[in-house]
C-alpha cells in the first residue's frame, strides 16, 4: 500500500474513532442522565405521597375532634340559643341547606348522598375550601323530624405540613403557602375517580412539575370532599443536586476533549488505531461507570431525604402519644415495621412482611438514637426510635427499593450495549483496509439479522434474565425484589423436598439405557429388505411426533385400574390388578415403560441410519473368516456405532432429566410426591408458589447437573467417539 493511501486510510480511522466515540459517550451520557432524572422523580413521588396520606391522617383527625366538639355544641345550644363558641360559629339550616335565619344568605345545597348521610342522626364532618381558608363543618340533627339541622363551622390551621386543597368546584386554597398551582384538568379529573394517590409530571406555565394528587374522601369513603395536593419543580430539585450534575458535566467534556486530542496525537505519530480505540473505550466505559456509580449514590441520598423527611412529617403529624395508639392504621398506609421497647414486633404492613419476612429478627437488633438508615435483607431500611411512645418504627419505601434496583439494571445494560458497540468499532477498524471481508460480513449480518434478532429476544435475554432473577427474591406477588446473593442456591441443599424430586428424576433417568437397548433391537429388526418395512418403520416412528399430552391422556386410559389395558393383560396371565398411576411403588415405573415407549421410535430411526452406514464388506470379510451373527453384532456392529449410541446417550439423558408434560399431565408429582420430577418441581415452584427467583435458581442448578454430566459422559467415552 502506498504511503498517500496509508495516510488517508488513517486519517478515515482518526476521523472514524472521534464520531463514533463522541456519539457513544452523548448517546451514553443522555441515557444516563435521563435513567438519573427518572429515578430521583420516583423517589420523589414517593415522598410526596407520603407526606399527602400524612395530611389526609390529620383531616381525618380534625373532622373526629370536630364531630365531639358539635356533640358538645348541640347540648349547650339546646340549653341556651344564644350559644356562641369562641373557635367558630353555629347556624341551623333547613333539609336543603338553607339557613333559618333569613337575613344570612348561607345555601349549603344538600345533595341526596348527602342527605342519607345526615339522616343517620350522627354529626357529619366535612373539610371544604372558602374564601382562601380551609373550614372544616359539621352537621347534626336539632330536632327529631330532620327538618333543621345544627352546622358547626370553624376554620382549621394544620401546623408543619404545607399543601394545596382543591375542592371538585375547584376552590383552591394553599395551607401553609401563599400560592396553590392548580394541576391540569386531566390530573384533576383522575384524582377525583380514585381512591389512591395519583401522581405524574405534567408542565405548567413551561415549567416541569412532579405532582402528587390525593382524594379526600368523605366520613363514608364514597365521594372526594377535595383533593390534596403536592407538587416539586423538578429543576428545583435537580438543582438540589447541582454538585452531581456539575460532575456528569464536568467529566463529560472532560472526556470529550480527551478522546479528541488522544486521537489527533496518534494521527500524527501513526500510532496503531486499533489500541488507540480499544483505550479511548476503556475511557469512554469507566467514565460512564464512574458517574453511574455517582448518580446511584445521589438517588441514595436522597432516598435519605425521604426516610428523615418521612418521620419528620410522622412527628409533626401526628402526636408521640397517638403513634403508640395507631400503629395499626399507620401499617394500613404506609410500609412499616413496628416494635415496641422490647424489640418485640407489634405490627408489620403486608408488603413489609413479605419482603422481611425472613430478615424480621435482624430488623429487631437494630438500636438506634436518630433515623438510620439500614440494608437488610437486600432492601433499604430506615428505622426511628420514638421514645417518649417506647416504639422503633421502621419504614421501608417501596419506589426507593424499585428505584435504586431499577437504575442498576439500566447501568448495567447502557455498559453491555457500550461494550457491543466497542467490539463492533473495533472489528471494522482492523479490517477497514480488506473492504470485500467488511461487505461480505454485513451482507452476511444482514440476513442473519431476523433469525439473530428472534434469538436475542426469544433465548439469550430470558436466558441472562433468569440468571438475575435466580440471585433476587423475585416474587411475582411481591413488588420489591432484593438481592440475596448466592441464597437461592444455598437453600437448594437445605429444600428436603427439592432434594427427593432430584432423586426422583435420577431414578427415572434409568429408563435410559433399557429404552436404548429396546430400540436397537427394533432398529436391527427393521434394517431388513423385506416388503412393506417402511410402513412398519412409520408405525414406530409416529409417537415421536404426536402431541405429547395426547399420548400422556391415552396412556392414562391404559394404566385405569378398572377398565386399563395393562391390568387386561394381566388379567389373562392370571395376576392381579395394580394401582399403576395410584400407587408410589409403581407410579415411576408406569411413566418409565411409557417414556421407553415414547421415545423407540425416534431412537429407532437413528439407530436405524447409523446401521446403514456400517460398510457392507465387513460383515463380508467377517463371514469369510467364520464368525456367527454374535461375533458380527458384537465385534462390528456395536463398535461402528459408537457414535451413534454415544449421541443418543447424551441427549437422552438429558431429555429424562427435563421430563415435564408425562408427569403435569397424569400424575401432577404424586401419588405421596413419587413423580415429583424436577423441572414438575421448578413449575410448582414458579407458577404455584410465584417464586419466580427460586426457580430460576432452581433451572440454573439442573443446568449445572446436565452439563456436568453430560461433559463426564464425553471424557469416559473418549475422543474416537464423538470426532468420527
Amino acid at each position: 500500500m502506498s504511503k498517500i493511501k496509508q495516510k488517508k486510510l488513517t486519517k478515515v480511522k482518526a476521523i472514524y474513532i472521534i464520531i463514533v466515540l463522541i456519539a457513544m459517550l452523548s448517546v451514553s451520557y443522555g441515557t444516563l442522565y435521563y435513567v438519573f432524572s427518572q429515578s430521583l422523580f420516583k423517589v420523589e413521588t414517593e415522598r410526596l405521597e407520603n407526606n399527602g396520606k400524612f395530611i389526609s391522617h390529620v383531616l381525618d383527625l380534625l373532622r373526629e375532634d370536630a364531630k365531639i366538639e358539635t356533640r358538645e355544641i348541640l347540648e349547650k345550644v339546646r340549653e341556651d340559643s344564644a350559644f356562641a363558641p369562641q373557635s367558630g360559629k353555629v347556624y341551623l339550616v333547613d333539609d336543603t341547606g338553607k339557613a333559618l335565619d333569613n337575613a344570612s344568605n348561607i345555601d349549603l345545597k344538600f345533595s341526596d348522598d348527602f342527605l342519607f348521610l345526615l339522616f343517620s342522626g350522627e354529626p357529619v364532618p366535612t373539610v371544604s375550601v372558602e374564601n382562601g381558608t380551609l373550614i372544616v363543618r359539621t352537621f347534626v340533627p336539632f330536632d327529631d323530624f330532620f327538618s333543621s339541622f345544627l352546622v358547626y363551622e370553624k376554620p382549621v390551621k394544620v401546623d408543619g405540613l404545607t399543601f394545596g386543597f382543591i375542592t371538585p368546584s375547584q376552590n383552591a386554597v394553599g395551607v401553609n403557602t401563599d400560592e396553590v398551582i392548580v394541576p391540569p384538568e386531566n390530573l384533576l379529573k383522575d384524582a377525583l375517580s380514585s381512591w389512591n394517590p395519583v401522581s405524574s409530571i405534567k408542565k405548567v406555565n413551561g415549567e416541569k412539575m412532579i405532582f402528587s394528587l390525593l382524594p379526600f374522601l368523605d366520613v363514608q369513603h364514597w365521594n372526594a370532599e377535595g383533593i390534596i395536593v403536592l407538587y416539586t419543580d423538578t429543576s428545583e430539585l435537580l438543582s438540589t443536586y447541582r454538585s452531581s450534575i456539575d460532575l456528569f458535566a464536568f467529566t463529560g467534556i472532560a472526556v470529550l476533549l480527551l478522546i479528541v486530542i488522544l486521537t489527533a496525537f496518534s494521527f500524527k505519530f501513526g500510532l496503531n488505531f486499533e489500541i488507540v480505540h480499544l483505550f479511548l473505550s476503556v475511557i469512554v466505559i469507566s467514565s460512564i461507570a464512574f458517574l453511574g456509580i455517582s448518580f446511584l449514590k445521589t438517588i441514595d441520598a436522597h432516598s435519605e431525604f425521604l426516610g428523615k423527611d418521612f418521620f419528620s412529617s410522622l412527628e409533626e403529624s401526628i402526636s408521640e402519644k397517638e403513634i403508640e395508639s395507631a400503629t395499626k392504621k399507620l401499617s394500613d398506609k404506609f410500609d412499616l415495621i413496628v416494635f415496641d421497647a422490647n424489640s418485640e414486633l407489634l405490627t408489620v404492613s403486608q408488603v413489609a412482611k413479605v419482603n422481611l419476612s425472613k430478615d424480621i429478627n435482624e430488623v429487631s437488633k437494630i438500636a438506634t438514637e436518630k433515623t438510620r438508615k439500614a440494608i437488610i435483607g437486600g432492601l433499604t431500611l430506615y428505622i426511628k426510635e420514638i421514645k417518649a411512645a417506647g416504639l422503633k418504627i421502621g419504614y421501608l419505601p417501596t419506589v426507593v427499593n424499585l428505584a435504586q434496583q431499577t437504575f442498576k439494571v439500566q447501568l448495567f445494560v447502557i455498559l453491555i450495549s457500550i461494550g457491543f458497540m466497542i467490539f463492533a468499532t473495533w472489528f471494522f477498524l482492523k479490517n477497514l483496509p480488506n473492504k470485500i471481508l467488511l461487505k461480505r460480513t454485513l451482507k452476511g449480518y444482514l440476513f442473519l439479522s431476523p433469525a439473530l434478532l428472534m434469538f436475542i429476544t426469544w433465548l439469550l435475554i430470558p436466558i441472562a434474565f433468569s440468571l438475575y432473577l435466580s440471585f433476587h427474591r423475585w416474587s411475582m406477588v411481591d413488588p420489591l425484589k432484593p438481592f440475596i446473593g448466592f441464597g437461592h442456591f444455598k437453600k437448594i441443599f437445605e429444600d428436603k423436598d427439592l432434594l427427593k424430586s432430584l432423586l426422583n428424576t435420577a431414578i427415572y433417568t434409568l429408563n435410559v439405557p433399557v429404552s436404548l437397548a429396546i430400540s436397537l433391537g427394533v432398529a436391527l429388526l427393521m434394517n431388513r429388505e423385506i416388503k412393506g418395512i417402511n410402513f412398519f418403520r412409520l408405525l414406530y416412528f409416529l409417537p415421536s411426533i404426536s402431541s405429547f399430552v395426547a399420548i400422556s391422556i391415552v396412556w392414562q386410559w391404559i394404566y385405569n385400574p378398572e377398565f386399563g389395558l395393562m391390568n387386561y393383560l394381566l388379567g389373562i396371565f392370571g395376576l392381579p390388578p395394580q394401582k399403576w398411576l395410584g400407587s408410589p411403588n409403581t407410579a415411576m415405573i408406569s411413566l418409565m415403560i411409557m417414556s421407553i415407549w415414547l421415545n423407540m421410535g425416534y431412537q429407532m430411526v437413528v439407530f436405524l441410519a447409523g446401521l446403514q452406514g456400517i460398510p457392507q464388506y465387513l460383515y463380508e470379510v467377517a463371514e469369510l473368516d467364520g464368525a456367527n451373527r454374535f461375533r458380527k453384532f458384537w465385534h462390528i456392529t456395536l463398535p461402528m456405532l459408537k457414535p451413534t449410541t454415544f449421541f443418543l446417550l447424551v441427549t437422552s439423558f438429558i431429555g429424562s432429566f427435563q421430563v415435564f408434560t408425562q408427569v403435569y399431565v397424569m400424575t401432577q408429582g404424586g401419588p405421596a410426591g413419587a413423580t415429583d420430577v424436577f423441572v414438575y418441581h421448578i413449575y410448582n415452584t414458579a407458577w404455584k408458589g410465584f417464586e419466580m427467583g427460586y426457580a430460576s435458581a432452581q433451572s440454573w442448578f439442573l443446568f449445572l447437573i446436565i452439563f456436568a454430566a453430560t461433559m463426564l459422559q464425553f471424557v469416559f467415552s473418549g475422543k474416537s467417539v464423538y470426532e468420527e
